[in-house]
């Protein structure tokens, strides 16, 4: 007896390509590099969020962020720089009006891609709108400095 005759393509395919399996596979990528596209602004923001939180040991809170990949920008808006995070309850609440020390409507960052990929971060244009800043006072009337790490 002889071998069923075998489609030279299928053969030399993997098993889980073979058999019209690759469609689904594509749709699985397409609709993972989607979920991924769609969840990356978020992510970034709440990270950005933490570490600006950490950084400074004030709440640091994001309302968005824009992400122009291709051409390398990044965009921040109304980023809200609030009270010390020993003296807040709720760190997630929004931050009241009265409180804030620094905010502005946006922080736009353009980098180049060539010198990123070198090991080198160099950007190209920074744009902020809106700056707003707070000056603290203390009791004798002097600036208070913005502390950028907690002792």
């Amino acid at each position: 007896m002889s071998d069923p005759p075998t489609d030279a393509r299928s053969s030399r395919l993997p098993a889980w390509l073979a058999g019209g399996h690759i469609r689904w596979w594509l749709l699985v990528v397409f609709v993972s590099i989607v979920l991924a596209r769609a969840l990356l602004p978020w992510g970034l923001a709440r990270v950005a969020e933490s570490q600006g939180s950490k950084q400074m040991g004030r709440i640091v809170q994001i309302g968005d962020v824009e992400l122009g990949l291709v051409m390398g920008r990044i965009t921040l808006r109304d980023v809200v720089v609030g009270p010390l995070l020993e003296r807040v309850s709720d760190p997630e609440a929004p931050i009241d009006p009265n409180r804030v020390l620094l905010s502005f409507a946006r922080l736009g960052v353009e980098l180049s891609w060539g010198k990123l990929l070198t090991g080198e971060l160099r950007l190209i244009e920074v744009s902020l709108d809106n700056p707003r800043a707070q000056i603290i006072r203390d009791e004798d009337g002097d600036l208070v400095p913005i502390r950028i790490a907690p002792p």
